[in-house]
C-alpha cells in the first residue's frame, strides 16, 4: 500500500483531534449542565423543605412548598422525592382544612359565615383527599346537630327554621335517610300540624249581654 504524503497524514491528524476535541468539549457541556441541573433540583428541593416545615404550602405566590417541588418537576418530570412532596403538601392541606373545620365546628359556625365554617372545611379537606375520615364523620356531625335542631323546631312549631335546618343538614350528608324523609314529609306534616291546631282551637264565646225583650 502506497504511504500517505506527510502533509496529508498531519492534515488527517489534525481533523481526528479537532473532532475529539469537539467531541471532549460536548461532554464537558453535558455534565456541566447535568451537574447545573442535579445542583439547581437540590436547591429547589431544599427551600421546598424549608416552606413545608414552614407550614407555607401555597403563599406566599412564587416561595412556597408546592411551588418549588412543582419546579424540581420542570426540571427533572419524574423525580420522586418533588412527587411524593407535593402529596405531603396535600396532606397537610386537608390537615389544616380539618383544624379549622373542628374550630368553627366547637363554635358552631356550621354553615356560616360563607367559605370559613365548618362545611366548608370539612368538604375543602375531601376534595383534597377523598378518603379523609376525618372530613366524613365531620359532615355527619354537622347533619346530626341540623336533625336534632330540625326535631326541635318542629316542636316548637316553628316550621320555616324546621325546613332550614333540614335543608341545611343535607348540604353536609345528602344521603342522610332522616333528613330526607323529613324533606319530603315537610309539606304534609305542617298542613296536618295545622289543622289539628284549628280543629283543637276553642270556639270564642260571644260576650255581648243577651238583647231585651221589647
Amino acid at each position: 500500500t502506497a504511504t500517505l504524503p506527510l502533509a496529508k497524514r498531519k492534515l488527517m491528524t489534525k481533523s481526528v483531534l479537532w473532532l475529539l476535541g469537539l467531541l471532549l468539549l460536548a461532554a464537558v457541556g453535558v455534565a456541566g449542565y447535568k451537574i447545573n441541573i442535579n445542583m439547581q433540583v437540590a436547591d429547589y428541593l431544599q427551600q421546598a423543605e424549608t416552606r413545608l416545615t414552614d407550614e407555607k404550602l401555597l403563599a406566599p405566590p412564587m416561595d412556597n412548598a408546592d411551588y418549588f417541588f412543582n419546579q424540581v418537576l420542570l426540571l427533572e418530570p419524574n423525580n420522586m422525592a418533588a412527587q411524593a412532596g407535593l402529596q405531603r403538601v396535600i396532606a397537610a392541606r386537608a390537615a389544616a382544612s380539618i383544624k379549622l373545620a373542628k374550630l368553627r365546628l366547637a363554635n358552631m359556625q356550621l354553615t356560616s359565615p360563607p367559605d370559613d365554617n365548618a362545611l366548608f372545611y370539612f368538604q375543602q379537606a375531601l376534595a383534597l383527599t377523598a378518603d379523609n375520615q376525618q372530613a366524613q364523620n365531620g359532615l355527619l356531625q354537622i347533619a346530626e346537630i341540623y336533625l336534632e335542631q330540625a326535631k326541635a323546631a318542629y316542636a316548637s312549631r316553628e316550621f320555616s327554621k324546621a325546613l332550614e335546618d333540614i335543608n341545611s343538614g343535607l348540604l353536609a350528608y345528602p344521603e342522610d335517610p332522616q333528613l330526607l324523609a323529613m324533606a319530603r314529609e315537610h309539606a304534609a306534616y305542617v298542613e296536618r300540624a295545622t289543622r289539628v291546631t284549628h280543629q283543637a282551637a276553642p270556639v270564642a264565646k260571644s260576650t255581648a249581654p243577651p238583647a231585651r225583650a221589647k
